[in-house]
Order: C-alpha cells, then sequence, then structure tokens
C-alpha cells in the first residue's frame, strides 16, 4: 500500500525530478564572472541554491547546488546579463 500524500505535502514539498530535468546553469556572461558586483540570482532565488563567492580581482563565481535547485527559473528572470539556462521540462513529464 502506498503513503497518503497530505495536501499540504503535494502543494508544499519538494516535487520529485525526473531524469531529464536538472539545475540551472551559469554561462560566461554572468556579470559577478566577469568582475561587475551583481547578485541577482543568489538574492531572487528563494532555495538558496545559488552561491556567490568572491574572488581575486573584484571577480567572483557563480555556483548552482544540483540539489537545492528545482529548475523554477526566478534566477533567469533577474539575470541582467540572460547568463542562467534552465533546461525547458519536457510537456509530459508530470504526465
Amino acid at each position: 500500500m502506498s503513503a497518503a500524500l497530505s495536501r499540504r505535502r503535494l502543494l508544499l514539498g519538494p516535487l520529485a525530478r525526473d531524469a531529464q530535468q536538472s539545475a540551472a546553469t551559469v554561462d560566461a556572461s554572468c556579470l559577478a564572472a566577469r568582475g561587475i558586483y551583481c547578485r541577482s540570482c543568489a538574492e531572487a532565488c528563494t532555495r538558496s541554491a545559488l552561491g556567490v563567492t568572491p574572488l581575486a580581482g573584484g571577480f567572483a563565481r557563480v555556483a548552482i547546488d544540483p540539489e537545492a535547485c528545482n529548475a523554477c527559473g526566478e534566477c533567469v528572470e533577474v539575470c541582467p546579463a540572460s547568463a542562467i539556462q534552465v533546461p525547458a521540462t519536457p510537456v509530459n513529464a508530470h504526465a
């Protein structure tokens, strides 16, 4: 017998990630990686999946925790350089 799923867990709990869905990625056009102060993606992420680590010379590295990232796209919307991509989820992925 399968375990019952409460409405709260259904609405607020994490969805199981299918094999075709993965975390967001950051490309070389990232402002922080180019030495321009920007933390928009990390500040927008409600799951704290993005971390910005300062490097020498004013540069920074943006790292995405694939376990925390649910590919919601909030970071994509706020990125001024369009440096973040989220893989498209197939239409029938949750069918």
